[in-house]
C-alpha cells in the first residue's frame, strides 16, 4: 500500500501537500462529499492522484477508496 504525501488538517479541511501538478483545493470534494454522502458511507475516487478526496473522507467520517492510472502518487 503507498502512503500519501504529507498532509496538513485543518478544521476547514486537508491540504496535500506534495509536487503533483493536478492538486485540487480541499474545498471542493469536502463540499461534495457532504452535500452527496453520510457519514460512514463509502466513496470511490477514480482519479485520486494525491489523495486530496480520500483524505477529506477520512476527516469527515467517511470511507474511502481512491485509484489512479498513475501509480507514482497513488
Amino acid at each position: 500500500m503507498a502512503r500519501l504525501p504529507y498532509v496538513e488538517a485543518t478544521s476547514t479541511g486537508a491540504t496535500v501537500v506534495g509536487n503533483y501538478r493536478g492538486n485540487w483545493s480541499p474545498y471542493i470534494p469536502r463540499n461534495l462529499i457532504l452535500r452527496y454522502t453520510a457519514p460512514g458511507e463509502l466513496v470511490l475516487d477514480q482519479m485520486a492522484g494525491s489523495g486530496t478526496a480520500p483524505v477529506e473522507c477520512k476527516l469527515l467520517g467517511r470511507r474511502a477508496a481512491g485509484v489512479d492510472i498513475n501509480s507514482e502518487f497513488i
